[in-house]
């Protein structure tokens, strides 16, 4: 089996193949892959007149800021043509508007003989977690109901397994419960971390404090310590418990609270200060906005949340991120409604 995977966030060109940059599972040499590309090929080294391969593909898809909002349609191409049976097609109410998609296909190739697959997109889109995946893995996702929204808790499972040093068998690798060994492994690196990041956290808070601010209703409030993490990632369950590293890194985590509970978690931002602009990773609530006995429903982020965060982003972090650049002071703010937390 092999398994490829894209955790950022890329804007895919009409008819260009979705790149895959991480291997979980590089699989046998019957598969192969180079990192970065977009293209994956499977050779039919078999003793029977035909190899087959089930290859599957699932990703969180959008329209890019400022573009048309239309269908867009995502399909797993075989030498360069998309499969009319292995395509989705989805239209977005507003662009950034992120959806799920899941498509699957059955490749036959001759013995001796080799054929290409790719993930393939006929609109420019934006792509957050594109993973293609090999049968095994689907089959796995499949008993549990999980196949749509199990993909990225697993690939966040397999890297905090590998980070660990943990034992790579077929019980840690397959586990019955995905949800609980995802808990698990959470709580350990919380643990192991935890007296590890508290010089960062520090100088991280100092450098970022400005950028608590309110819009009278919701708040954004900067971790100040990394136990903040750990409770954040208890309350809604999810694992931003394990990201002190990255939150010390120029990735810093930022909570989205009610001003009149700023103490209760609610939802969890994080943004990536390490290009020449700010750019948002993730937005997460409970359970990344899944629910379910094994996670196989979803709901969307509330509008109210998303305004919010939008609003901050454009009123207070981008000046705020330019000014820093520049080496000037922050613009002071104009509007009386919105302000600093005290």
């Amino acid at each position: 089996m092999a398994e490829y995977s894209n955790s950022a966030i890329v804007t895919v060109a009409a008819g260009q193949n979705v790149p895959f940059t991480e291997e979980a599972n590089t699989g046998k040499p019957c598969i192969v892959h180079r990192e970065g590309a977009g293209l994956v090929t499977l050779r039919g080294l078999t003793n029977q007149c035909r190899a087959k391969f089930k290859v599957s593909f699932g990703a969180n898809i959008a329209i890019p800021t400022g573009g048309t909002v239309e269908a867009i349609t995502a399909a797993i191409s075989i030498n360069g043509e998309a499969l009319n049976a292995s395509t989705a097609t989805v239209t977005p109410a507003a662009a950034e508007d992120f959806f799920n998609i899941y498509v699957a296909a059955v490749v036959d190739v001759p013995r001796g003989c080799c054929v290409t697959v790719a993930a393939k997109f006929q609109s420019t889109l934006p792509v957050r977690g594109a993973t293609l995946l090999p049968l095994p893995v689907v089959r796995y996702l499949q008993k549990r109901g999980a196949v749509k929204d199990g993909v990225q808790m697993l690939i966040d499972y397999r890297k905090m397994l590998r980070d660990a040093q943990m034992a790579e068998t077929e019980e840690t690798l397959w586990p019955r419960d995905l949800l609980a060994a995802h808990e698990r492994i959470t709580k350990f690196w919380a643990n192991h971390f935890r007296a590890s990041y508290q010089m960062g956290f520090t100088s991280t808070f100092i450098r970022f404090r400005a950028l608590e601010w309110t819009d009278g209703e919701l708040c954004i409030v900067l971790p100040r310590v990394e136990e903040d993490l750990v409770s954040e990632g208890k309350v809604l369950r999810h694992c931003v418990g394990t990201y002190g590293s990255a939150h010390c890194s120029g990735e810093p985590v930022f909570f989205v609270r009610h001003r009149r509970r700023p103490e209760r978690s609610y939802y969890t931002l994080q943004i990536n200060m390490n290009g020449t602009i700010p750019k948002e990773i993730q937005l997460h609530g409970y359970g990344n906005e899944r629910h379910g006995d094994h996670k196989q429903y979803t709901h969307k982020i509330p509008r109210k949340v998303r305004e919010f965060c939008d609003r901050w982003e454009r009123e207070v972090l981008t000046p705020w991120f330019a000014a820093q650049r520049t080496g000037a002071e922050r613009p002071a703010k104009k509007k009386q409604k919105a302000g600093r937390i005290a």
